[in-house]
């Protein structure tokens, strides 16, 4: 498998896959119910990633950030646990633990 790290520090692989890890400082500053502020989002900034957006409701889930490897806005799937932990930091629950998902491009 093929590894580069781009200029803002995204580490690339064959399979497009960027690893998130999500801090305490994350979940300490982040807010509930804000896409572009919620811990997830600020874990995808500091990975590199530009403008991230989290969403993860019944219904839909996942998140979209523009990417300057591919020159647009692109759309990833978010991992069930990642999920599972935006309905319950949104839902005010004090579970919230750091840990680390792997985002992959969605269609």
């Amino acid at each position: 498998m093929i590894s580069r790290i781009t200029e803002k520090g995204i580490t690339m692989k064959s399979t497009n896959r960027i690893k998130i890890v999500v801090t305490g400082k994350h979940i300490k500053k982040g807010k509930k119910k804000q896409c572009g502020e919620c811990p997830i989002a600020l874990a995808m900034l500091d990975a590199g990633m530009e403008e991230p957006r989290v969403y993860a409701d019944i219904a839909h889930s996942g998140s979209f950030a523009d990417n300057p490897e591919f020159g647009h806005r692109q759309n990833w799937d978010l991992p069930r646990s990642a999920q599972r932990f935006v309905q319950s930091f949104d839902a005010g629950r004090p579970t919230a633990k750091p840990f680390t998902f792997f985002l992959s491009p969605g269609f």
